[in-house]
């Protein structure tokens, strides 16, 4: 301990604070808590050892009353001060707990926001995934767009040749079927005619008049059956085998005329087509 008085060369008087061997700390105590009146000597002693020379000088100059007062004045300023740090440790403890909420609300926020980059990335691959499924099935529509067009004008084509195939047949059988219709009414028309004159040229021979019924008749029946032409032509070649054995002096205008029948009716059985319709 430095000497009590001035001095030109001052030194800081910095004891070091020991419990036994080691630093005191927090948890070291010299009192014996269960005397409350020595625990306040002990108190007051350690209290004026704490103090500097000039400070225990004051101390010990100071009455009762004044000592009280000190000793109040300098636990209401330790009191403020506990309060001041207490209040700063509250006023921390609210900003660490607000800084706390709000770190929480960011790691909230922040994995709100992965998960959100995460479903946007999912969309933006499905994304992706249904464009080029959409691609694929865009090619294959093309693809089945372009065959059909090439079956469409194939089958176009195809029809239009089987069209033309089939007017030609359809022309050809309505063709025959108009020549055989004309072929039948000329047909007709031959029989009817040269019949009509074989049967005035027998009714001459017979001597018959004129006004007789059958000269008046336009349109004979023919007696034939109904067994084609070969018939007609023997009956043809009949006629012309008994006009041949008649003589010369027998021809006149109504043998001529009988002479016209065989030629129009070999005419008519050239012509094809058949004759039931006769």
């Amino acid at each position: 301990m430095p000497v009590e008085g001035t001095s030109s060369s001052f030194e800081a008087w910095v004891p070091n604070l020991l419990f036994g061997d080691g630093p005191i700390s927090v948890h070291d105590t010299v009192l014996d808590e269960s005397e409350t009146d020595l625990l306040a000597h002990v108190a007051h002693g350690l209290a004026r050892a704490a103090c500097l020379l000039g400070d225990m000088n004051q101390w010990d100059s100071m009455n009762s009353g004044q000592i009280f007062r000190h000793i109040t004045r300098g636990m209401m300023m330790a009191t403020q001060g506990v309060l001041s740090m207490e209040s700063r440790v509250v006023r921390m403890t609210d900003e660490l707990q607000k800084k706390g909420a709000d770190y929480k609300k960011l790691e909230d926020q922040h994995f709100k926001n992965v998960n959100l980059m995460k479903e946007a990335e999912e969309r933006a691959r499905a994304e992706v995934e249904n464009r080029e499924k959409i691609e694929v099935e865009l090619i294959e529509l093309k693809e089945k767009v372009r065959k059909l067009e090439s079956e469409c004008i194939s089958s176009i084509g195809k029809a239009r040749e089987e069209g033309k195939e089939e007017g030609k047949a359809e022309g050809k059988i309505l063709g025959q079927e108009a020549a055989m219709e004309e072929a039948r009414t000329q047909f007709q028309m031959v029989y009817n005619s040269g019949f009509r004159q074989g049967w005035k040229s027998a009714l001459n021979k017979t001597g018959q008049p004129e006004s007789f019924e059958l000269f008046l008749r336009s349109n004979t029946p023919i007696p034939y059956p109904e067994e084609g032409l070969k018939d007609s032509d023997d009956e043809a070649e009949e006629e012309e085998e008994e006009d041949d054995g008649e003589g010369e002096e027998e021809r006149g205008p109504d043998s001529i005329q009988e002479d016209s029948q065989p030629a129009s009716i070999e005419k008519a059985t050239d012509a094809p087509g058949p004759t039931s319709s006769l």
